[in-house]
């Protein structure tokens, strides 16, 4: 029971955090281990879960990134890119996937991100382009690229 107590009050104090960081927002994604997802960022965190039939085979994923820093590019006088990097976690179960002889099982990996981010002027919405560089480490460990495209609603 007392070694609950550490987990428990860390935990409260991230989600107390969250409630008191600025407003969040929504967004859509495909990438590395979702064809199609739906993300919720509350900076620096973003949380995300969605649906992969094409990956490992058919599966239920989901996604916790945290954004460590950012940098700004100009590569037009009207053009303004916000660059973030940072890291984070994938878990997901596959129903149907090779990696398992069983046929389903867990996969998850931790990874590193780098990503470039457009405001569209006057408009509520952003999009991004973000490289992943991570491990897989269940069921094997295997190291691969991947990455994300998506449409953040602000």
């Amino acid at each position: 029971m007392n070694r609950l107590v550490p987990l428990v009050v860390s935990f409260s104090l991230l989600w107390a955090s969250l409630a008191h960081a600025q407003a969040g927002y929504l967004g859509l994604y495909t990438g590395t281990y979702a064809a199609i997802g739906v993300q919720y960022t509350a900076e620096p965190i973003r949380f995300s879960v969605g649906l992969d039939p094409f990956w490992y085979g058919f599966g239920l994923t989901g996604a916790v990134d945290v954004k460590l820093g950012g940098f700004s590019l100009a590569p037009a006088p009207e053009v303004r890119l916000e660059g973030y990097f940072g890291a984070g976690a994938n878990a997901g179960y596959y129903f149907n996937s090779y990696l398992f002889t069983s046929g389903g099982g867990l996969v998850a990996d931790a990874h590193g991100l780098v990503g470039l981010e457009y405001r569209l002027p006057g408009m509520p919405y952003s999009v991004y382009a973000e490289i992943q560089l991570g491990a897989r480490l269940l069921p094997t460990v295997a190291f691969y690229p991947g990455g994300r495209l998506g449409l953040n609603f602000r």
